[in-house]
């Protein structure tokens, strides 16, 4: 084999993987525009995180359930922010996203009623949920 065909094979070797990866194993975006439009005139909460962030799993451990808890009520719209996509930066800029975990409490009208960033305690998250879900 030339030189060019030894590059060509090489290159194939190291990248194959990597596409192979971001297509079967890359994280799926679990919100779309379609989403938020269908939660229209409803409360909902926008959940940007981050699958390797340690205050969003800190958070997970009592989100999980009280999501479960206001299911019907409000409408939680999960954004992970490693996606990069430019939906994703959108809406990061919109809300002002600069850490994860942030949460925006959205009443049913569409006004945002309050932006929390980090981990934030499990009575003021029901107080928020409250709020909005009224």
């Amino acid at each position: 084999m030339n030189r060019k065909s030894s590059l060509l094979v090489i290159i194939l070797i190291f990248a194959l993987p990597v596409m192979l990866y971001y297509v079967l194993k890359a994280p799926k975006e679990s919100f779309s525009s379609v989403a938020l439009a269908e939660a229209a005139n409803q409360p909902k909460v926008l959940h940007f995180s981050q699958t390797m962030c340690s205050e969003c799993k800190k958070l997970e451990g009592y989100y999980v359930p009280i999501k479960q808890k206001y299911q019907g009520k409000v409408v939680f719209i999960e954004v992970d922010v490693a996606n990069g996509t430019p939906e994703t930066q959108t809406l990061m800029q919109k809300y002002n996203v600069r850490v994860v975990p942030t949460l925006v409490f959205i009443n049913k009208n569409g006004k945002v009623i309050k932006v929390t960033e980090g981990a934030i305690p499990q009575e003021e998250l029901e107080g928020y949920l409250n709020s909005i879900s009224k």
